[in-house]
């Protein structure tokens, strides 16, 4: 085009800014659209697991129209966002092809009047025409490209946001290894708080010697699995430090520090596969033997022999196949089977039947043997043998010591005792 005429061809090349332009314009507007598309189809997603997991509930409640109303809505808002993301694509394309026209006539105007005045032949024209139509096809198919780009670039910018975010909680550079402990775990004068605005721990301190049991009550929100969430280090200290075998938690490494830790929360975690395959989750490298002597030790062999496939069993997602107390049995299972020197009971039987906590406190009781033991609980009954409890209010520590000394006391824990075994008067509870 350069060779054939210089001067049409800068003529024709005033159009490629202007659709830069409206690529650069459509593109920002395509993006944003595709952003919210994919936040429109993760809170369709997020609907429909939390309806289907919680089906039990919706049936029984009477609601699947009310759910297919809510479903209805959020799928007519990801609609709209789609229509809109459709209009956009289905807008660009046509603009750039306009632009590609506009350059066209512009040739022909301009070239024709050369062609009139016998600066350029027909041929040259006709020639040059080619050309220009030849280079704004893959113009035209760029712009629908870029469309497709800019949603995709939608859907990649929610993937970096999760991965680019910042660990909480990281080992430091020179973290070491904690060696294998015996269990003393110190809490010195600890603060630390979810928002900045409330502390859930203040100035907390005590001390535990290895293989004790020891046993955290008072209301809700106190403060109680906010202690296990930070032996571990889910959290790090805003004050003061905790402190394993004389080695602050902090200075050690994540791993070897919480290979040491075993947690049985209220609710299990099971996950889709076997039966042994869940139980070895405890330790990766175990044995059959291994995995059903751990289930021998948290009485849950027999229950596992009388499934259809005994421990090949597929017990179905998060467990399904399975009660609360045969669920909480395997996490017990699995918890002896990892063998860890300390070990956090998260409200463990507080979920389960009279019968089915008689079971599992069996197996707890088992699991505690010789280990440092943390012990949340809502029911007195399962730590009436705790070496200390300690009853915290408002994120301090009221109170401790065993379950008769505070009986005596007459504080807080008398109160919660006497609420739960019927002994306070509707007058003295108020």
């Amino acid at each position: 085009m350069l060779y054939i005429d210089w001067k049409l061809t800068l003529l024709t090349l005033i159009t490629v800014p202007m659709v830069g332009y409206a690529m650069r314009i459509f593109g920002k507007k395509i993006k944003k659209s595709g952003a919210l598309i994919q936040e429109r189809i993760a809170d369709i997603t997020a609907l429909l697991q939390e309806s289907i997991s919680s089906i039990r509930v919706v049936k029984s409640f009477v609601r699947e129209d009310y759910e297919i109303k809510r479903f209805q809505v959020e799928n007519e808002l990801n609609f709209q966002a789609m229509m809109k993301n459709v209009r956009l694509t289905s807008l660009l394309t046509p603009t750039v092809e306009f632009l590609a026209a506009l350059a066209v006539t512009l040739i022909v105007w301009f070239g024709g009047y050369e062609v009139v005045n016998g600066i350029m032949s027909a041929g040259a024209l006709v020639a040059f025409l080619t050309y220009a139509v030849n280079l704004a096809n893959p113009v035209k198919r760029l712009s629908r490209i870029y469309g497709r780009m800019q949603q995709a670039m939608a859907a990649i910018d929610r993937i970096f946001f999760v991965l680019d975010l910042e660990e909480t909680v990281n080992d430091k550079p020179d973290a070491k290894i904690l060696p294998p402990v015996a269990g003393k775990v110190t809490v010195e004068h600890v603060t630390f708080s979810y928002d900045e605005k409330h502390n859930a721990l203040d100035d907390v301190t005590f001390e535990v010697s290895p293989g004790q049991m020891i046993a955290f009550v008072g209301p809700s929100g106190a403060g109680k699995s906010t202690i296990a969430n930070l032996i571990p280090r889910f959290y790090d200290v805003n004050a003061g430090a905790i402190k394993i075998d004389g080695y602050d938690i902090r200075d050690v490494t994540l791993n070897s520090l919480r290979e040491q830790i075993g947690i049985v929360p209220q609710e299990t975690l099971l996950f889709n596969t076997t039966v042994m395959e869940n139980i070895r989750y405890g330790r990766l490298d175990a044995t059959d033997e291994e995995v059903i002597a751990a289930a021998t030790a948290a009485n849950a062999n027999n229950f596992i022999l009388d499934l259809p496939e005994g421990y090949q069993t597929l017990i179905g997602e998060r467990g399904l196949n399975l009660s609360g107390g045969q669920r909480q049995r395997m996490a017990i299972a699995r918890a002896m089977l990892k063998n860890p020197q300390i070990l956090i009971l998260d409200e463990a039987t507080s979920a389960l039947d009279t019968e089915s906590e008689k079971i599992v406190q069996a197996a707890l009781d088992e699991l505690m043997v010789g280990r440092t033991s943390f012990v949340i609980a809502h029911r007195l009954s399962t730590i009436f043998s705790a070496d200390q409890i300690f009853v915290i209010d408002k994120g301090k520590i009221c109170e401790h010591g065993t379950h008769e000394e505070l009986l005596k006391r007459g504080g807080l824990y008398e109160h919660l005792y006497k609420i739960q075994f019927g002994e306070v008067t509707q007058q003295e509870h108020k």
